[in-house]
């Protein structure tokens, strides 16, 4: 095994996008950065070539040397199947960290290729920021109805949902966040540049109400594919999602219909 490590800085909020590759010389990537204060540390590693396969762990590089040796600790890994995308998103405080891409396949002599992007979110208590990293993380599909439940903690602040919608009409879709014992937020992204960031103008609709109050959104969209990222504001909880979509010719008629 042969390792090639790389320095990345100090980590913040805007989003570090490294391209690289893996063989069965070459099989481990380690990239070493650090943060400071308390920040969402958040990992995802996608666009990995079709038939291969790798995961990715990070590392508290107790030593701050910048190297992965036996005195670091494993504070997380994403060890998906195939070439679908790798995520880690934890509340970490100030220091130095390891985030480590290795091989598990190469199905031919070419080559892994991946993307990873890394970035440092603020935490809860000085203000939260959703974690802005868009890993197709869970993959519903294409839907018209989907109910989900997920749980958020320090340990995994955000989960990413990545579906598309199909229609010849445009369509109402709304999203609710319910049964929450903690306080979290959803919103509806469209990367409309297709390089798995949010960017500001990508945001389509979000809630954030406080406490544990539910939360919900509705945007009017048209054939295509969408994310929706439910993240912790605070605390640990459980939660239960809901996307559905409706025909808004049919909610028009059907409004006219009431008003008649």
């Amino acid at each position: 095994m042969v390792t090639s490590t790389y320095t990345v800085g100090s980590l913040g909020e805007t989003p570090v996008e490294r391209s690289n590759y893996l063989g069965n010389y070459f099989t481990q990537d380690v990239y070493n950065f650090s943060t400071s204060g308390t920040n969402s540390i958040n990992l995802s590693l996608h666009n990995i070539t079709v038939g291969d396969d790798a995961d990715l762990k990070l590392y508290q590089d107790v030593n701050s040397d910048g190297s992965l040796d036996s005195s670091d600790t494993l504070i997380l890994s994403s060890s998906r199947g195939s070439n679908l995308d790798d995520a880690i998103n934890y509340v970490g405080s100030a220091g130095s960290y390891l985030a480590v891409v290795d091989k598990y396949l190469v199905s031919d002599n070419d080559g892994l290729n991946y993307e990873l992007d890394l970035s440092a979110t603020p935490q809860f208590p000085y203000y939260t920021s959703a974690p802005n990293l868009l890993p197709k993380e869970i993959e519903l599909g294409t839907i018209s109805t989907s109910n989900q439940t997920g749980s958020l903690g320090d340990n995994n602040t955000v989960d990413t949902y990545f579906f598309s919608v199909s229609s010849i009409d445009s369509l109402e879709l709304n999203a609710s966040l319910t049964g929450l014992t903690g306080d979290a937020d959803i919103r509806l992204i469209q990367d409309n540049n297709g390089n798995q960031i949010v960017d500001s103008d990508e945001i389509l609709a979000y809630s954030r109400l406080g406490s544990s109050s539910s939360e919900s959104l509705n945007y009017g969209v048209n054939s295509g594919d969408y994310f929706v990222q439910v993240y912790q504001y605070s605390g640990s909880t459980d939660y239960n999602l809901s996307i559905t979509t409706s025909s808004t010719l049919l909610l028009n008629q059907l409004s006219q219909n009431l008003i008649a």
